[in-house]
């Protein structure tokens, strides 16, 4: 499987105060987990974990922007049927790793959830009942041989919620874990944008998810309130994210890689 061809779509129009933050011409929610103050004084290390929307849209010169950071491996945390229809990065790339960690089997259901606020249901289900793959993507994720991206879909959700664990999990406080999710939330528009204008070549978009505004707002949304109720739950159920990945199968000497290679 490899990346869709996008090289001839038009370049996105971005918000005002995202555009600046933009290296890439197909992905809309990349940044870089590192520049974050941590609980003890230090900060987390730039240039070596980066979160993403679908890198299976990256143009040519997308993937020279992923080698010219020293980017060595890309986490596919997407379905096997979004894989199979919306592409995935090229697996025979010379010198980027592809893994596919899927932390979810089917994603078609979240827009029935029937509450006021469907994808803190769907974060927590996803940390109830993934926590063997999410603890796979946590390895996949240190283990990598030099800078890694991890992504899914929308870079949102299921990124969001490993980027929350791993944040956590070194001491980043939950205020800042909290603001970086939120950071998505500015991304969105893009995204659906992108994704009606290549819709010939990439099949339904984002939009058929939720096919109302209101539907939209709750599903396409990075509210910060989200984040912060889920950070509570974890807190509250497990101890934190750290015990909280410990209990699901991670090792101490994960943790600790982590925190040597994300904390400086």
């Amino acid at each position: 499987m490899t990346s869709v061809p996008v090289s001839s779509s038009p370049r996105l129009i971005h918000s005002s105060g995202y555009r600046e933050r933009r290296r890439f011409d197909a992905l809309v929610n990349f940044r870089d987990l590192g520049g974050h103050e941590t609980e003890t004084g230090r900060f987390t290390r730039r240039g070596v974990i980066y979160r993403a929307d679908g890198v299976q849209r990256c143009t040519p010169a997308d993937v020279a922007q992923l080698e010219s950071l020293g980017v060595k491996r890309v986490v596919d945390l997407r379905t096997a049927h979004e894989r199979v229809s919306d592409g995935s990065f090229d697996p025979r790339h010379p010198s980027i790793e592809y893994r596919h960690v899927p932390l979810l089997d089917d994603v078609s259901g979240i827009g029935e959830i029937a509450h006021d606020e469907p994808l803190v249901v769907s974060y927590l289900q996803m940390i109830n009942d993934s926590s063997g793959r999410i603890v796979e993507a946590v390895n996949a994720v240190v283990g990598s041989p030099g800078p890694v991206v991890f992504h899914c879909t929308a870079g949102k959700d299921r990124t969001g919620v490993l980027a929350a664990l791993l944040l956590r999990s070194v001491g980043v406080p939950h205020d800042v874990v909290v603001a970086d999710y939120a950071k998505s939330h500015a991304a969105m528009d893009c995204l659906v944008a992108w994704y009606v204008a290549n819709r010939a070549s990439v099949g339904a978009p984002l939009t058929a998810v939720a096919p109302d505004d209101h539907q939209r707002r709750r599903l396409m949304g990075a509210e910060p309130r989200w984040m912060a109720k889920v950070l509570e739950v974890l807190e509250r159920r497990h101890g934190g994210a750290e015990r909280y990945l410990l209990g699901a199968g991670a090792t101490p000497s994960t943790l600790r890689a982590l925190r040597t290679r994300l904390v400086q």
